[in-house]
């Protein structure tokens, strides 16, 4: 039972760090104003790992007229 506990508890503090640093990175979002597209990062990872060595993607300003995909529980 004791086993039981400590491993909700360490499963909830490891959430709870999770949320923490993606607080973080919203707020280094907001403050830099800077994001980069889905599709940019995704070819470059790709081309990344076909050994490609190419230049990384540029950031794009934060569009504040779109709204912001909802978190996913």
């Amino acid at each position: 039972m004791v086993d039981t506990l400590q491993s909700a508890m360490d499963d909830a503090l490891a959430r709870q760090q999770f949320y923490v640093d993606g607080e973080a990175s919203f707020q280094d979002t907001l403050r830099t104003n800077a994001v980069f597209g889905g599709a940019d990062v995704k070819a470059y990872v790709m081309a990344r790992v076909t050994g490609g060595k190419p230049g990384r993607p540029q950031a794009l300003p934060l569009d504040a007229a779109k709204p912001m995909t909802p978190a996913h529980d």
